[in-house]
């Protein structure tokens, strides 16, 4: 065993062990024959079996092939080894954490060992785990590498709160085409000024600008304000909404079978009729059928976010809607924004259907496990990667 997998070991042991676990005699971590790297115990729960894996960087080939591998042998795990019903662990050391890793590990957990649970570590101290159907993030004490203060740990949302979302798509969409994008189309130069066109006080602004340059993500110069780093700014905006959590509630159509066409006929009038210039938008399309109605759909996934500023029980009356009580695989979700700005003065009518913006659409589609990944990569491929070279 190297130091690095030295190291993983001890930290996997220090997250168990808080957690009531005790390490148990490695000679029995055994599946089908093969030694895994470590056991524990937890009162008469059945044994979680440990592998450990050390890479430095982030390559998707290799990445997604080390998962597979790993997968095969611990898939035996399950039901095998000392004891039936064994319970497997996937831990993984990186130099420093990727959006990408975590999200490759949800995918390939999902469709292949649904009950594998996993700890993504990096050599800062940072992570986070997956463990019995629930994720959480992780720190770990002495940490490998010490964070550089321009660099925090992408554990750190604080960026991303719903004001200092706005704020970010009133810097970084301004001459975009309009039909990507609702929003001021002044390209701010001040702290004054991105204040004035973003309606946020100059005090949040400051707080804002400050901490998007502690992170890395944005300098000033004589000319304003430059973001950089684009594509891994984005990852990590859509990781901080993923485990923010929202106040959003599963829908069916009351009538099975319900035309798309029809509905979206529903959402035209819907939305003329309750056409309100103090209270905005009644409601915004999101996710998948955004994506599609924006002409940049990729696949034949339709499922939608209806961001909402009315209440919910006049929404689903005007659209034959249900709640439903599956919310996790509901295709169609109804959405409470947190700031309404970021959603409905940033959205864009198209065919007189309101829908988010397209940074909004990739932040929507990038979690999901119905190809969303495929489809924020081809979002960024297509408009907002050329869009942000030009622009910068």
């Amino acid at each position: 065993m190297d130091s690095k997998e030295k190291y993983l070991g001890e930290k996997v042991a220090e997250i168990l062990l808080k957690r009531g676990f005790k390490k148990g005699n490695a000679e029995k971590a055994v599946i089908k024959g093969v030694k895994c790297d470590a056991i524990f115990c937890k009162g008469a729960e059945s044994a979680l079996l440990v592998e450990y894996k050390c890479v430095h960087a982030y390559r998707a080939p290799e990445f997604r092939s080390l998962i597979g591998d790993a997968i095969l042998r611990l898939q035996y795990g399950m039901k095998s080894g000392q004891e039936a019903n064994n319970r497997v662990l996937l831990a993984i050391l990186m130099g420093r954490l990727s959006r990408k890793a975590e999200a490759d590990l949800q995918e390939y957990a999902q469709k292949y060992l649904p009950d594998m649970n996993w700890i993504l570590l990096d050599e800062f101290g940072a992570g986070f785990m997956h463990m019995d159907g629930k994720d959480e993030e992780v720190a770990v004490s002495d940490p490998l590498k010490k964070e550089s203060a321009c660099h925090p740990s992408p554990a750190q949302g604080s960026l991303f709160s719903p004001k200092n979302q706005w704020l970010l798509k009133v810097l970084l969409l301004p001459g975009i085409d309009q039909r990507y994008w609702g929003g001021p189309n002044q390209k701010p130069r001040s702290v004054g000024e991105l204040a004035e066109v973003s309606g946020v006080s100059q005090p949040s602004v400051s707080a804002f600008i400050n901490r998007a340059e502690q992170a890395g993500f944005m300098k000033r110069s004589s000319k304003g304000f430059i973001i950089q780093r684009h594509q891994e700014l984005l990852e990590n905006w859509a990781y901080a909404l993923k485990h923010k959590g929202r106040d959003q509630v599963g829908l069916r159509f009351l009538y099975e079978n319900d035309p798309e066409e029809r509905f979206l006929k529903r959402i035209r009038d819907y939305c003329k009729k309750s056409k309100d210039p103090e209270k905005g938008l009644p409601i915004v399309i999101g996710r998948h059928l955004a994506c599609h109605l924006m002409g940049m759909g990729r696949s034949n996934v339709r499922s939608a976010f209806l961001y909402a500023n009315r209440p919910q029980e006049e929404i689903l009356s005007a659209l034959d809607l249900v709640a439903d009580e599956s919310r996790s695989a509901a295709s169609l979700v109804l959405v409470r924004a947190p700031f309404q700005k970021v959603i409905f003065e940033s959205s864009v009518l198209i065919n007189h259907v309101p829908v988010s913006d397209i940074v909004q659409c990739y932040l929507d589609v990038y979690p999901s496990m119905d190809r969303g990944r495929e489809q924020a990569e081809y979002i960024y491929q297509k408009v907002l990667g050329p869009y942000f070279e030009r622009d910068h």
